[in-house]
């Protein structure tokens, strides 16, 4: 039975990384990226939280045809908010949803800052940044916490796989 996997968290704390190597042992995995999907859709959308829900809904509609062939799915997504997350799990359902938390420091996350979009919002030249000026719900009950600042890759991965079940 097809699953998905969540990747939450801020922008530079490891979602793409860790999702990509995942993908990579695991077969069957078709890895959604969503900075990638943005880019690709036909409909721009900004960064507003009615943006980011509507972003979140149709990365929940590509997952669909994947679960039912029996695939796993694996999303990298900021995900900022509680109320898109439960919407997520709850359009995949009967599939399992497995919520990967990842509590990177905000601190660590600016440091590493792989597309310069924290200096772009502390300098006011970006707005409704996650972490920044827009908020970040931290997830209450996730299936896995991992913080990239403290574990490698492959200590994620090794976590992940026993959490999982791959």
């Amino acid at each position: 039975m097809g699953s998905v996997v969540l990747f939450t968290g801020l922008s530079g704390s490891g979602k793409t990384t860790l999702a990509q190597a995942l993908c990579e042992q695991v077969p069957s995995a078709v890895f959604l990226d969503g900075d990638q999907l943005r880019q690709a859709s036909i409909i721009p959308k900004g960064f507003s939280k009615s943006d980011r829900l509507t972003h979140l809904n149709e990365v929940s509609e590509l997952t669909l045809p994947y679960l039912k062939e029996g695939k796993h799915v694996v999303c990298a997504l900021i995900a900022p908010y509680s109320e898109s997350r439960a919407l997520f799990r709850q359009r995949v359902a009967p599939f399992r949803f497995i919520e990967v938390y990842l509590s990177t420091p905000l601190a660590i996350c600016e440091y590493r800052d792989p597309k310069g979009l924290y200096k772009k919002a502390r300098n006011k030249e970006i707005t409704g940044f996650t972490g920044i000026d827009d908020p970040y719900e931290i997830p209450l009950n996730p299936d896995v916490t991992l913080d990239t600042s403290l574990l490698s890759v492959e200590e994620c991965l090794t976590m992940l796989k026993i959490n999982l079940g791959f």
